[in-house]
């Protein structure tokens, strides 16, 4: 079973009704992130950085890539239940050992130039751009590059620029989906 498939089997008995349609909306990317993992192609032994990790779910796919690396996962709003809930669910598929979580900026990283081999982030630049704006933005590129080996990395998905926006049937799809979830 994929990694979606067993995170997706730890929450969904575990979410409230009224929370578990935008909880299982966020699970259902796990195409998307596993298309960015593939484009990442991690070494077992890698050092890899996510900005903006959220409920951790692309924290736990890259995880469970990797058999003597870590994979660190940042995000400035991190609530002390959710770092919880992360932790538990990552235990549960068994990838626990191999991710650390932190509470810091993304403009401003705490880490030393070189420190990864790669840095990735998926939907998290939309709220970025929604809190702090383009500059914020832009100094979030500029960190990942900062503290990412010479030769490593930096993978970012993201749709919420227009130049993202996709066209023809996917297009369709694209604001059937956005109508439906807003």
């Amino acid at each position: 079973m994929r990694v979606w498939g067993k995170i997706y089997e730890a929450v969904s008995a575990r979410i409230k009704e009224e929370d578990r349609a935008f909880e299982l909306a966020d699970i259902r990317f796990s195409e998307a992130r596993r298309w960015l993992v593939e484009q990442i192609n991690p070494n077992s032994d890698w050092l890899i950085l996510e900005i903006g990790c959220g409920q951790g779910y692309l924290t736990m796919e890259l995880a469970s890539t990797l058999s003597a690396g870590k994979v660190v996962g940042i995000d400035v709003l991190r609530e002390h239940g959710t770092i919880r809930v992360t932790r538990w669910i990552a235990r549960r598929i068994e990838v626990e050992r191999s991710i650390a979580l932190l509470v810091c900026d993304s403009t401003k990283l705490p880490f030393r130039e070189g420190s990864f081999d790669a840095v990735a982030s998926f939907r998290a630049l939309q709220d970025i751009k929604s809190t702090r704006g383009n500059k914020g933005v832009l100094d979030t590129v500029k960190e990942a590059y900062r503290v990412v080996k010479k030769n490593g990395i930096v993978a970012i998905a993201d749709d919420s620029f227009p130049c993202c926006k996709p066209k023809g049937e996917q297009g369709r799809l694209f604001n059937a989906i956005k109508r439906y979830w807003g």
